[in-house]
């Protein structure tokens, strides 16, 4: 089974980063920094997306950086916050495994539970996707819901990647 999903827009802050991404992706990109959490919203709010999906910056929590939280980190609570300002029913989002044990990350998920909104985490590496690297990255699957049906499909969601794993 496929899923029929649309990207209606994109969200990048950095100008050069900003250009690869429009030169190469063909819906809309929006120039803007996510530390402005209303008006991020009130940029997306017209696009009405179901499913948000987020990528902070991973140098605060990378094995290859200090691993001191900082603006990099900061910007994971931006984008928990442009989730639960959207109301989004479905998020997604990616990052080191470092950025677990952070206190930023332990500050998304109780805002996250604050809101309504359900979650797992489970640990993918690119290699068993096909990718010729090994590149483990976390995922977090989330839904504003607190149906015991949601908690299952979370649940079977995190086995099925975690049983992706060689």
């Amino acid at each position: 089974a496929s899923l029929d999903i649309q990207v209606v827009a994109g969200i990048e802050h950095n100008p050069a980063i900003a250009d690869v991404y429009a030169a190469n992706l063909d819906h809309e990109l929006l120039r803007l920094d996510i530390r402005d959490g209303q008006g991020t919203i009130a940029a997306l709010r017209d696009f009405g997306p179901d499913l948000v999906q987020l990528s902070p910056p991973c140098t605060d929590y990378s094995r290859a950086g200090k691993r001191q939280e900082g603006d990099a980190a900061a910007l994971t609570m931006s984008g928990i916050e442009v989730v639960v300002g959207l109301g989004a029913r479905v998020f997604v989002m990616e990052n080191v495994v470092g950025a677990r044990s952070s206190t930023t990350w332990a500050r998304a998920e109780a805002r996250l539970r604050e809101a309504g909104y359900r979650f797992r985490t489970a640990v993918l590496d690119a290699a068993d996707c096909g990718v010729c690297q090994r590149r483990k990255r976390l995922f977090m699957l989330g839904v504003r819901s607190s149906s015991k049906a949601t908690r299952r499909a979370l649940a079977r969601w995190q086995a099925s990647i975690e049983g992706c794993a060689r």
